[in-house]
């Protein structure tokens, strides 16, 4: 299996889909095969992918479904509950990022922190989403790995959000999440 990831990452690389410098400020390696480099309105983007678009329009992107931390998700079929099209705005490119999924949900950094650093989700493995959040926390907050941020986490979540995608409202084994801070995606993670 991870022959074959590490085959299809670097066919993406080379084929210019993937840029090896990593998207939106992301060092090299921390895409974990989440992200097609650009797509156009037309393009369908597979589920656990993320796609630059610069060529939606806003009138085009669908109904405006939620709104935290400076960014918006639309939704192109809203009345249903298959898997379709989302775009995500609020980035510094002014790009929307494209991706599908069947629900959509924003996740503040507070129910972050009381779901990770509760007893049970302290002994769950961290997500490169986990990781980048961590990072970004400590400079903020100036606290440690798994500490709360305390007094400045009101800041933080004013440029700072998470976002869930699951690929079906029936069967929830596959989710997306994707961190976002001050106008970029700081990391995503597949979890199958």
């Amino acid at each position: 299996m991870y022959r074959a990831s590490l085959a299809a990452f670097t066919a993406l690389m080379l084929s210019g889909c993937i840029d090896p410098a990593g998207v939106d400020g992301m060092g090299a390696g921390q895409t974990s095969f989440g992200f097609a480099d650009t797509a156009v309105a037309a393009d369908a983007v597979p589920f656990g992918q993320l796609a630059r678009n610069c060529t939606i329009r806003k009138r085009d992107m669908g109904t405006r479904v939620g709104t935290a931390s400076g960014y918006d998700v639309y939704d192109t079929a809203p009345d249903t509950i298959q898997p379709r099209t989302h775009f995500l705005t609020g980035f510094g490119d002014g790009c929307a990022r494209q991706f599908t999924g069947a629900l959509v949900i924003f996740g503040d950094i507070g129910t972050h922190e009381i779901v990770r650093y509760a007893d049970v989700g302290l002994d769950q493995p961290y997500t490169p989403t986990d990781d980048a959040y961590e990072a970004i926390k400590a400079s903020y907050c100036r606290v440690g790995r798994s500490e709360p941020c305390g007094r400045s986490i009101n800041r933080l979540a004013r440029t700072t959000s998470f976002v869930t995608i699951y690929n079906s409202f029936a069967d929830n084994a596959a989710w997306m999440d994707i961190l976002l801070h001050k106008g970029d995606v700081a990391a995503t993670d597949v979890n199958r």
